[in-house]
């Protein structure tokens, strides 16, 4: 084969791979873990296995050991090692391990949750059509969308519902395993889609990358002696998106604007005829944990 017919079709791969929409490539990541077996175990303790393989790798003895306990050892027991564990009972100020918390996108314990959660919303509420995960640093935003024909319409109880679903079933309250605990650090919301302009999932973030957008950043109140700060507008083309920040390409110069500081990243408005602006339509989220009335 030629070179240059070679060099084509590699860049021709490379093309019709970036347009493969995201959660394929997350189902199917997370599909090549659960089908790696080993004797005598099953796909999910496959899958259990090498995402704590994973953390091995990466982190190694850096991982606290009440995250991971020895065999031998209970939870109790293992905390009961810690001595951090006094000052919690004290009542003392303490500030949970942030590590894990800024791994990349594809980390192999967020695909297989992402998996698993849409899984598990998919089981709980057939008529979803698309369920999106979308991470930050402290937060994991699940939006559901529901097929045009549902049967059973996406109210405010079923939202309940699978909050409640998704909390019991993924966050547990005694953390066993390394990356369970990282999922008990994240608040969890589901929500249903917004209004179309505004970008709110994952999948949007990876299919208007090359747009330009608008990221209203948040601004601070006024308050005894301080005039405040007023919010502010950036434009430019959408560059990417992590765990921590949104990045916007303003004339060659990237831009990384914190997520916390983000109030919303938007396409620009359509000009309507009568020269209203559009409203978009509302968007409806649930946050965990609730509380029980």
């Amino acid at each position: 084969m030629r070179p240059l017919t070679l060099l084509l079709l590699l860049a021709f791969a490379a093309l019709a791979d970036s347009f493969v929409p995201l959660a394929a490539r997350r189902r199917a990541a997370a599909a090549a873990l659960r089908a790696k077996k080993r004797p005598g175990e099953d796909a999910a303790e496959d899958a259990e296995g090498d995402a704590n393989e994973w953390f091995a790798k990466e982190y190694g003895d850096q991982i606290p050991e009440q995250l991971n306990p020895p065999k031998e050892l209970t939870m109790e027991e293992a905390l009961a090692k810690d001595p951090a564990i006094e000052d919690i009972k004290k009542g003392n100020y303490f500030r949970g391990p942030a590590l894990g918390m800024d791994d990349p996108l594809d980390a192999p314990w967020r695909l297989e949750a992402a998996a698993e959660i849409e899984e598990l919303v998919k089981e709980k509420y057939p008529d979803a059509q698309a369920v999106d995960v979308l991470w930050a640093f402290s937060n994991v935003q699940i939006t559901v969308t529901p097929k045009e024909d549902a049967n059973v319409p996406l109210s405010s109880a079923v939202i309940e519902m699978l909050t409640r679903a998704i909390s019991d079933d993924l966050f547990p309250a005694e953390p066993e395993l390394a990356h369970d605990h990282w999922l008990t650090m994240h608040a969890l919301s589901v929500c249903t889609p917004g209004a179309s302009n505004v970008i709110t999932t994952q999948e949007q973030f990876e299919a208007y990358k090359g747009f330009q957008v608008d990221v209203v950043t948040l601004g601070m109140p006024k308050s005894d002696g301080f005039a405040g700060v007023p919010g502010k507008t950036l434009t430019g083309t959408l560059h990417g998106r992590t765990t921590e920040e949104v990045h916007l390409n303003q004339k060659g110069r990237i831009v990384k604007v914190p997520i916390a500081m983000v109030s919303e990243v938007r396409l620009p408005e359509p000009e309507l005829e009568n020269g209203d602006k559009w409203a978009g339509e509302p968007m409806f989220s649930m946050e965990f944990p609730m509380d029980d009335e």
